[in-house]
């Protein structure tokens, strides 16, 4: 075994989690920017739709300048809108008791797998299964197995910033896409 780490996964290491799968990660990022498109493109299709054919009416100006306001203060609320939508249904996973996380595992590391150990279960994967590792400075390393899934482990398993970094070295051997933030 080259690595061994208890870990602790609270509920904010969840939320942060999320947040940057959401936000900035290269799966939710596409999302967001493609969700502002549309805006813009809804946009100019109302405008352009109020607006043809220009008769010079101020209620024809009016609609098209409130449109435009409306999606302005739309494309400013995406980021809110995203991680109010977050926090909702972390809030109702809480109430119905179903958290997608075990709090305590264990996770060892060999040379060609790595297993995670819960209580009730273990799971054992070599590492050609990962798609790719985020690593986000200050906060925790992100082991992707898809687009929806991936490990999560807290920066807080590791003693000092030098373990950190000899572990983030050692997953770069491991899986070819590692992206830092």
């Amino acid at each position: 075994m080259l690595y061994l780490f208890k870990i602790r996964i609270t509920e904010k290491d969840y939320y942060a989690f999320n947040l940057f799968h959401a936000l900035r990660s290269p799966y939710g990022k596409p999302s967001v920017r493609m969700i502002r498109i549309l805006f813009a493109i809804m946009t100019v299709v109302m405008v352009g739709y109020e607006l043809f054919p220009f008769t010079g009416e101020l209620t024809q100006i009016i609609s098209a300048v409130l449109m435009l306001i409306l999606t302005s203060l739309l494309q400013l609320l995406v980021h809110p809108f995203f991680i109010l939508i977050l926090k909702l249904n972390i809030r109702q996973m809480k109430k119905t008791g179903k958290m997608p996380y075990s709090p305590e595992s264990t996770m060892e590391f060999y040379d060609t797998t790595f297993k995670e150990i819960t209580p009730g279960q273990s799971s054992e994967l070599a590492y050609d299964k990962l798609e790719r590792i985020s690593v986000v400075r200050g906060q925790a390393i992100y082991m992707h197995l898809n687009n929806l899934a991936a490990y999560i482990i807290p920066e807080n398993c590791f003693p000092t910033p030098a373990d950190t970094e000899d572990f983030i070295q050692f997953l770069k051997t491991k899986c070819k896409t590692t992206d830092t933030y």
